[in-house]
């Protein structure tokens, strides 16, 4: 019982009698009882206590269903919830790009590298959240009502992914992997590789497929890069030999687009049914239509993640069912076999093919997802994804294509097919290395840490295609080779070699949340760092001073610099310059026992460590700021080391220019 039924309830009690109000009762006593003065004036009294208990009731009640109202607004207004509202996906009027599909969760970063992983939208999350609030997925391994649920999911999904890409399960099966990498190895162990057999990859391929090569070296097969995959085709009917080829439908590095027409040609040539056809369709899947009753490659691999952002480790292999024949599974376990003996070499792979090659259990509860996913991706049509990023993707190379600096040189750098303009050619990336006002490279490394430092979210270096980082930047074996052992990463955060070549470049790729202000942002971004716009910039050489003007007198009264990244700093009026600027700045770096750079953001502390270098004796002694600090340590800067140890520190060098 609420508070006011409460109070009517004990009013009604003390002041009523049956069904009449209590100011009701109180005037029909007075009017029909003849009382002493004193009785009336009680009477009188008693009328007036009823009418005050009942406004005060009434006023009450007024109260509390307005304060009920106030709470209520508050609940209901939109400044109480982020609330995403859709928006048109283009304006005629002003020519602009907006999502496909939002994501709201970006949280003021400016996302430009789907191509290394396309962002998951709110509305997969709640559907992924919603099954799993409402069923229980059991072991598809079990028997089981909650098991049999996950073993239809399965079954489903499998069916929408196959249609997804233009086929049925009469022709052609899934294979679940932990990705496009993990698919492309399971081919590499599982193929029948002979003598006789060959190997071969077009150049523009990414390390996961090349690495298929140590299989077939293995078992005594030979390996091919390829350079012209029309070449190839045209020749392969005088190759007397049987193999594998594989090839990127669209290219990581830059966007490249190959003809899969050479698919069918290869197939439907005389030795077609010697050779197999894997196709990565890593890239080109997230942002493409792909039909494989047309495309008839004999596997195809690819990654939810860059689909549809999530799950990250799953993936699939779609092949034909003739092309499984080739296959031999080179291990067996965790549903893979229908039977096996303890004590002797037996056992018996499973007949259903996908479950052949899908050792131990899936990731059932990421395959609920995938599912959600692709029904994500077919309501919205590749067709228009492919559209959308393609738009995108030529309006930001135009815009970077027409930046020049005061002198006229060029900006940018490009690598790709973007000049034809044709989605047929070229993809949903825009690659390219950032040029100063000189025509020299500026390091891809300084570009991609500048983009961080704003927030700006692209991927820099050679992206694991070192077959297009070749051709493109025109480095040779001998180069790889030489400089291969400078650094404890990959060899690409060298950045420049000596010479000016560069070891990686600067990657803007687009998906279906992307649109023009991701392409406004970056595009004032590089205009802001990197484009030089003052004629007395561009005339300034050598030592030649910057004219300002006759009322400006600069005067740079103190500088610092940070010999040990994310260190102290050191004070100084002077410094000597070298080309790759102040002398001894950020050359060192702090690693941690597994050689992982350390910064202020996983240690804060690390603004204690403070450097002081001796430029008479090219000495720097490291100390520490706090109580009980260890000896200082000492780094005689002349002596010719790459690695300098002592104790638990650990200091590691930059190349020098």
């Amino acid at each position: 019982m609420s508070i006011l039924e409460k109070i009517n309830e004990q009013i009604n009690e003390t002041f009523c009698v049956g069904i009449s109000s209590p100011a009701q009762e109180c005037a029909n006593k007075f009017e029909n009882d003849i009382c002493s003065n004193d009785e009336i004036n009680f009477r009188i009294i008693s009328f007036l206590s009823c009418v005050c208990c009942i406004l005060l009731v009434l006023l009450f009640r007024i109260s509390w269903n307005s304060w009920s109202t106030i709470e209520t607004s508050k609940k209901r207004s939109p400044q109480s919830q982020r609330i995403s509202i859709s928006k048109p996906q283009s304006n005629a009027t002003s020519g602009r790009v907006e999502p496909l599909i939002l994501c709201g969760r970006q949280n003021n970063i400016t996302y430009l590298d789907h191509a290394g992983a396309t962002l998951y939208n709110d509305e997969l999350v709640s559907k992924l959240a919603g099954l799993l609030r409402e069923n229980i997925y059991g072991n598809p391994h079990t028997s089981g009502p909650a098991s049999n649920l996950t073993e239809a999911l399965i079954s489903d999904t499998r069916r929408k992914l196959l249609e997804h890409f233009g086929v049925n399960d009469s022709t052609h099966v899934v294979v679940f992997t932990s990705g496009t990498t993990a698919g492309l190895k399971l081919i590499g162990e599982s193929f029948e590789w002979t003598g006789l057999s060959k190997f071969c990859y077009h150049q523009n391929a990414h390390t996961s497929v090349v690495g298929i090569r140590e299989y077939a070296i293995r078992k005594g097969a030979s390996f091919e890069c390829i350079q012209n995959l029309e070449e190839f085709a045209s020749t392969l009917l005088e190759r007397d030999s049987t193999g594998l080829l594989a090839f990127t439908a669209e290219s990581n590095f830059g966007g490249t687009k190959a003809d899969l027409n050479i698919v069918s040609k290869i197939k439907t040539s005389s030795v077609g049914s010697k050779w197999k056809v894997i196709l990565d369709a890593a890239k080109f899947a997230a942002t493409n239509p792909l039909n494989l009753s047309e495309v008839k490659a004999d596997f195809t691999v690819v990654s939810f993640y860059k689909m549809f952002g999530f799950p990250a480790g799953l993936g699939a292999i779609i092949m034909t069912k003739d092309a499984a024949l080739d296959l031999t599974p080179q291990y067996f376990g965790g549903g893979t076999i229908s039977v096996c003996a303890s004590e002797i070499n037996f056992k018996r792979y499973h007949q259903n093919i996908s479950k052949r090659f899908e050792a131990g259990t899936l990731d059932f509860l990421g395959i609920v997802s995938a599912s959600a996913g692709l029904d994500m991706l077919n309501r919205v049509g590749m067709k228009t994804i492919q559209d959308h990023t393609f738009v995108l993707a030529q309006e930001l190379y135009s815009r970077l294509d027409r930046l020049r600096h005061c002198n006229g040189n060029p900006v940018c750098l490009f690598y790709g097919n973007h000049h034809l303009r044709d989605k047929r050619k070229q993809g949903s990336i825009v690659t390219f290395n950032v040029l100063d006002d000189s025509g020299n490279m500026i390091s891809h490394t300084e570009v991609g840490r500048l983009a961080g430092l704003n927030n700006i979210q692209i991927r820099t270096g050679m992206f694991c295609n070192p077959g297009a980082s070749q051709r493109c930047f025109g480095l040779s074996t001998e180069d790889i080779k030489n400089y291969s052992g400078q650094s404890e990463g990959c060899w690409e955060e060298i950045g420049l070699l000596n010479n000016g070549t560069p070891t990686g470049a600067v990657r803007v790729s687009f998906g279906y949340s992307s649109s023009s202000d991701d392409v406004d942002i970056f595009m004032q971004f590089i205009s802001t760092f990197f484009v030089s716009a003052t004629k007395e910039c561009c005339d300034a050489v050598g030592d030649k001073p910057i004219t300002l003007g006759e009322t400006e007198s600069p005067i740079v009264e103190a500088m610092y610099l940070y010999p040990i990244k994310s260190c102290g700093g050191i004070r100084t009026s002077q410094w000597p310059l070298t080309s790759s600027g102040f002398l001894y700045d950020r050359n060192w770096v702090l690693v941690d026992s597994e050689g992982k750079s350390l910064d202020q953001k996983k240690l804060p502390q690390m603004c204690r460590i403070i450097p002081e270098i001796d430029l008479k004796t090219h000495t720097m002694t490291v100390m520490a700021a706090v109580e009980n600090a260890p000896a200082p340590l000492r780094i005689d800067l002349k002596a010719n080391k790459k690695t300098l140890s002592d104790g638990s520190f650990r200091i590691c060098d930059r190349l020098q220019n």
